[in-house]
């Protein structure tokens, strides 16, 4: 206690003043750098919207933050040298606020569409704000179960799910690749590549990054 006091005692005003902001910057730089929020795409699927419509959506998670030591598991030639090893603390990051999903077609850039979003209430909207660690689903594309071509959805309205089906110069046959733009709050943004594949049987697979899933 005596090495403390002597510490402090002999520090001058001008000295603490400084120290105090200097903590103060640090404390708001790490309060804005590391709560930022980030989407992460955490998962795919395909079902139906609406009576005769298949469709196919993409899950998105604003992943809680975590800090820590993360050390991943080693192997030499097949062998454990040791196991992996993580130790932190979780904390709620900010919100991704205004959630908003825009579809392109990769070889020319060109907007095919806005996407929509499920939301409660078994409704949709056109952007959503996702809390940290809470999820929400992105419907991409959809086509009649009697139709190969396939478009993007589109619904009647926010209380209505049951997609428009567009003029057939709006639709898209057989495959095609676009990417994936999804902006939200602090001019932050998630991108990604999707295809539209079609197998030798006929049949159309929606495939990302993760895996693929029939359409």
């Amino acid at each position: 206690m005596d090495l403390v006091s002597n510490f402090l005692s002999s520090l001058d005003p001008t000295s603490i003043l400084i120290g105090a902001i200097f903590s103060a910057l640090i404390g708001l730089w790490l309060d804005f750098f590391i709560k930022q929020p980030k989407l992460q795409r955490n998962g795919s699927g395909s079902g139906g919207v609406g009576r005769g419509f298949k469709q196919n959506s993409l899950t998105f998670t604003n992943k809680v933050g975590w800090f820590g030591i993360n050390l991943r598991e080693s192997r030499i030639l097949g062998l454990r040298i040791h196991p992996g090893f993580r130790k932190g603390l979780t904390f709620d990051k900010h919100p991704a606020r205004d959630c908003r999903a825009h579809l392109f077609l990769k070889s020319t850039g060109e907007s095919v569409g806005q996407l929509w979003w499920n939301v409660e209430g078994n409704r949709v909207d056109d952007k959503v704000t996702l809390e940290s660690g809470k999820q929400a689903s992105l419907i991409i594309f959809c086509r009649q179960s009697d139709d190969e071509n396939y478009f993007v959805y589109q619904p009647t309205s926010r209380e209505d799910k049951t997609p428009k089906v567009p003029d057939h110069n709006f639709k898209f046959v057989g495959e095609q690749e676009f990417v994936l733009k999804v902006n939200y709050s602090h001019s932050r943004k998630y991108e990604e590549n999707i295809l539209i594949e079609k197998k030798y049987n006929g049949l159309l697979y929606f495939k990302t990054k993760n895996g693929s899933s029939l359409f």
